[in-house]
């Protein structure tokens, strides 16, 4: 991460402090997000958005690709049935977002139907998408 490459190595004054705080973020999700950084723990349906987050933050493309493999492949092989058209506005308002272009594409292509798309347009996460 670029991020902590600066933070570490930049010759800010946290290089050479023990211990680093980092605001806003808790330590348990922290924990997470390292885990998933090492391979110790997988991304799951309860900890992806929050790892879209920190991986966006702390500039992580590791983090991010893992993310968004998860959520390409996470209820989306044979779903078009199986998922709900909110979930797929949701993954589409995040692709946009985080720009993650793979997802969008996969998300795109897939929904065909004007009715899909009204559906979605009922979706929280519609207003928020990018209109450009």
């Amino acid at each position: 991460s670029t991020f902590f490459d600066i933070l570490f190595f930049g010759g800010f004054k946290e290089s050479s402090l023990e211990e680093i705080e980092i605001n806003g973020v808790s330590s348990e999700d922290f924990a997470t997000f390292l885990n998933i950084l090492h391979q110790v723990s997988p991304v799951t349906k309860d900890n992806f958005e929050m790892l879209l987050e920190l991986a966006h933050r702390f500039d992580c493309k590791v983090c991010m690709d893992d993310v968004e493999r998860f959520m390409r492949n996470w209820r989306i092989i044979g779903w078009e049935p199986l998922v709900p058209k909110s979930t797929l506005t949701q993954y589409l308002y995040l692709s946009d977002k985080y720009s993650l272009n793979c997802l969008k594409k996969v998300i795109l292509t897939r929904v065909k139907s004007v009715e899909a798309i009204k559906i979605m347009q009922n979706s929280e996460y519609w207003s928020e998408l990018d209109g450009t």
